[in-house]
């Protein structure tokens, strides 16, 4: 279970880089990473990283919409993308584990 929670919160952290460089091939390789490691998770923690997935994917679709189709400036661009639910589940990843190394 370390290991997946691990490579979970390593995705989490990916996409989270990949939407501030707005890199939209990172983003979604993450995602479909995510979406197939957290079939392994509690129903919990399999919902924050959904909405994480949905909110990265998101971001993905509106930078190839805006900025690549549409010429948008990318600091209003990126200053417009929501990452609430990428964030909070990967803290909630982070103290997971800062939980488990405590408890060795």
């Amino acid at each position: 279970m370390r290991a997946i929670n691990a490579e979970v919160s390593y995705l989490l952290e990916r996409m989270e880089r990949g939407v501030r460089a707005l890199d939209v091939e990172a983003i979604r390789d993450a995602a479909n990473r995510a979406r197939e490691m957290s079939a392994m998770l509690d129903d919990s923690l399999k919902d924050k990283v959904d909405s994480a997935i949905d909110q990265a994917r998101k971001a993905a679709r509106d930078i190839v919409r805006r900025i690549e189709k549409n010429g948008e400036d990318k600091a209003i661009v990126m200053l417009d993308i929501q990452r609430g639910f990428i964030e909070s589940a990967r803290i909630a990843f982070l103290d997971m584990s800062e939980t488990q190394a405590v408890e060795s």
